[in-house]
């Protein structure tokens, strides 16, 4: 339950995450290692591991967390719950969660029905307005066109930071927009670029950076995969900034909204850790989860895991007790 809420939102599904029972750290993590390989779709045979899985199942499901760090299901404004499934061998188990979109529904302009608040399906052009970031609001659908710079490394955060200490322009101008998307292109003998796809990264790995980055440059949309942490939440309200989440795993959708690379810098790193520039037509659909008021689904979703994480565990403790007194 701990490493289900350490993740949050910041895998992509589906996921798999092997569980060992047993043992010593070495034997454990073998174990989890080879759960992972279980295949998908099996029930335990043995009836005591079997309620085990769906009480695991049911302790997992209770955190609240889905895809993309999403639980609210905007569109019709009820509770989405992710349908974890944990199965568990004699000394292994796997947890596996599917993909499943977080919003279904697009309705041209935000509406209510009942007391839910719809979301808002929004056409960005790059750079942005800033009054068109400040109306977006968590769960919002959006779709980006124009300029982007992206890169997916540590290595150009890095030297992103170098470049402000030592007080340089960066070779790319951002014009507000920042996206952790790595990339493999490939340049022909023309001069021109061969996209061969773009997939989303952790956004959380680059915390330690972002709040400067954010200020230097007056980013007003940073996009990724699975949010950012407080501090840099805070940089974003400060810049009246917004985070649009990729979907993890949609390499294909994504990939089609590429329609030129404008520019490729820093090439002594690898392909994915370069800063470049690119023209995309309507790339999404991002959904927006951290808004310019410093809301962050993502922090709202830990928050009310780790509050219900005390009963989950009472709950299950009890079950495992009934159990044992059954067998």
């Amino acid at each position: 339950m701990d490493a289900i809420l350490e993740a949050g939102s910041q895998h992509c599904p589906p996921v798999i995450v092997g569980v060992g029972i047993g043992g010593n750290f070495d034997l454990t993590a073998n174990l989890a290692s080879r759960a992972t390989y279980r295949e998908i779709g099996s029930i335990n045979p043995h009836p005591v591991l079997a309620a085990m899985e769906e009480r695991l199942t049911e302790a997992a499901n209770a955190t609240g967390f889905g895809p993309m760090g999403g639980r609210q299901h905007h569109g019709a404004g009820r509770v989405y719950r992710l349908r974890l499934r944990v199965r568990l061998y004699a000394r292994r188990g796997v947890l596996q969660l599917p993909d499943r979109p977080p919003c279904q529904g697009s309705p041209a302009q935000r509406r209510t029905r009942g007391t839910a608040v719809l979301m808002a399906t929004v056409h960005l052009q790059c750079p942005p307005f800033a009054e068109a970031i400040a109306a977006l609001e968590i769960g919002d659908l959006v779709y980006l066109s124009g300029e982007v710079v992206v890169t997916g490394g540590l290595p150009a955060h890095k030297r992103m930071i170098e470049y402000l200490d030592k007080d340089l322009p960066l070779p790319l101008a951002m014009d507000g927009v920042f996206v952790h998307l790595p990339h493999m292109i490939e340049e022909r003998a023309d001069g021109g670029y061969d996209i061969h796809y773009v997939n989303p990264t952790t956004s959380r790995r680059f915390d330690g950076y972002m709040p400067r980055l954010i200020r230097a440059f007056d980013l007003k949309i940073v996009g990724g995969k699975g949010g950012l942490g407080p501090d840099v939440t805070a940089a974003m309200e400060e810049k009246g900034c917004v985070y649009l989440s990729l979907l993890g795993g949609g390499s294909p959708i994504l990939s089609e909204a590429i329609k030129e690379v404008l520019a490729v810098e820093w090439r002594d790193f690898p392909p994915h850790f370069r800063l470049s520039k690119m023209r995309v037509e309507k790339l999404g659909p991002l959904t927006v989860g951290i808004d310019a008021r410093g809301t962050s689904i993502y922090q709202r979703l830990e928050d009310g895991a780790r509050e219900r994480l005390p009963a989950i565990m009472a709950t299950l403790a009890q079950r495992r007790d009934a159990a044992e007194k059954r067998n």
